[in-house]
């Protein structure tokens, strides 16, 4: 039985829009939603573009043939970025400072607002965010690649499973917020200056049992506002979550890792990575 909603936002083709964003990403996003559908206790429900729902649910149709269970396991859900009740606030802060062309303000806070409506409309005992681009060589090595074909090579990773994510089921069982936290650096981390942290809760994935991901959700939502209010600034998603932890670090869970990269990310990486806990290998523990 499903007892698990993982909520997902995909937005291709942002790049060079007034929204901001990473350049080529559909095909990492699109294949990373393929190798999340390998994790068989969850409803899965994705917001995105119109132009892009029927890419995603063809995507589901075609990984799971004619096993209707599953298919409707997948929602695809059009959200419109110019609709968000954030737009207006973010478009007028926006037009007086630089855009961060790397990463999206809108959907970074748009995945709060779908995630509770996922809370609202597909009401399960635990509750995820996940980053429907996660699933990548960027941050997983090669070892775990299962399907070396064309593009797939790049993102069909085997951590996601459905030992993984019963596995943060049971840690988050406690009713405290599962997060990631990247603690490496002796100095403050950009995104977490407005926290005064020398670690960064990373936004690409958290949660746990429903209730507690909606409050939290909630706390995000509210401290942007306050924060823009005061600042008439745009705060990364992720300063704002690691703001949030460090006022009460005792209601989470805390998975800590030190690099994003791994043994083949390049030489150039090596030395970076000697000694430290990489990304994946958090994903190594919870398939344990």
């Amino acid at each position: 039985m499903t007892n698990t909603a993982i909520s997902m936002v995909c937005y291709t083709d942002l790049y060079k829009t007034e929204f901001g964003g990473r350049q080529s990403a559909q095909f990492r996003y699109y294949l990373g939603f393929e190798s999340l559908l390998k994790i068989d206790n969850a409803e899965f429900i994705v917001y995105s573009w119109h132009k892009d729902m029927d890419r995603l649910y063809n995507i589901a149709k075609s990984k799971y043939g004619s096993d209707s269970k599953k298919l409707d396991k997948v929602h695809i859900i059009e959200f419109d970025l110019y609709k968000s009740p954030l737009y207006d606030i973010i478009a007028n802060i926006r037009k007086k400072t630089p855009k961060n062309s790397f990463r999206s303000i809108d959907v970074q806070y748009a995945k709060f607002i779908t995630l509770n409506e996922t809370i609202k409309n597909f009401p399960h005992e635990y509750t995820y965010y996940i980053d429907i681009g996660l699933s990548s060589t960027a941050l997983f090595p090669n070892k775990y690649i299962t399907n070396k074909k064309g593009m797939h090579q790049y993102s069909e990773v085997s951590l996601f499973n459905t030992k993984w994510l019963n596995n943060m089921n049971k840690l988050s069982s406690n009713n405290k917020l599962t997060v990631f936290k990247m603690d490496n650096s002796p100095e403050f981390h950009v995104e977490s200056r407005i926290a005064r942290s020398k670690y960064l809760i990373i936004g690409g994935m958290f949660g746990g049992k429903t209730e507690t991901t909606q409050k939290f959700s909630n706390d995000v939502l509210s401290k942007f506002h306050e924060y823009v209010e005061t600042n008439k600034k745009l705060p990364l998603e992720e300063s704002i979550m690691t703001k949030i932890h460090t006022e009460d670090r005792d209601k989470f869970n805390d998975i800590t890792f030190q690099v994003w990269n791994h043994e083949d990310s390049g030489d150039v990486f090596k030395k970076m990575i000697r000694g430290k806990k990489m990304f994946y290998n958090t994903f190594e523990e919870l398939n344990q």
